[in-house]
């Protein structure tokens, strides 16, 4: 009689161990998705900002009535067509795609569409042709 009931007990020991491992698994995994989803959220963040830093982009709308400012805008061309070694140009639409998302991504405005249009019928800011 004994010996059965220390083998419940063993039985009911291993049973209570598997379920506490199943739980720790459990636990483990969910905190490393966590950790996996602030991992990604903290490296676009970081991406963000460096988009927005030290640009003029933040500087180059009128936050009163969000009209583009024109003088400014096409200086901020200038400046991209004569750095544009350092940068990825993308064709088509006539200036840095990054420059220009972040130009975008602090206020979208149609007019910036138009204007990019009017001050680059030629494709100022793409890459010379070899």
């Amino acid at each position: 009689l004994r010996e059965l009931e220390k083998e419940r007990w063993q039985h009911e020991d291993q049973k209570e161990r598997v379920r506490q491992e199943r739980e720790d698994k459990k636990e483990k995994e969910k905190q490393e998705r966590k950790d996996r989803k602030e991992k990604q959220e903290k490296i676009k963040r970081e991406h963000e900002l460096k988009m927005l830093k030290g640009r003029t982009a933040l500087t180059l709308i009128d936050k009163k009535d969000s009209k583009v400012d024109g003088q400014a805008f096409n200086e901020w061309i200038k400046s991209l067509t004569r750095k544009r070694s350092h940068y990825r140009i993308h064709r088509g639409r006539g200036t840095c795609k990054e420059e220009y998302n972040t130009w975008r991504l602090h206020k979208p405005n149609p007019q910036v569409d138009t204007l990019l249009q009017r001050k680059n019928p030629s494709g100022l800011g793409t890459a010379p042709s070899a």
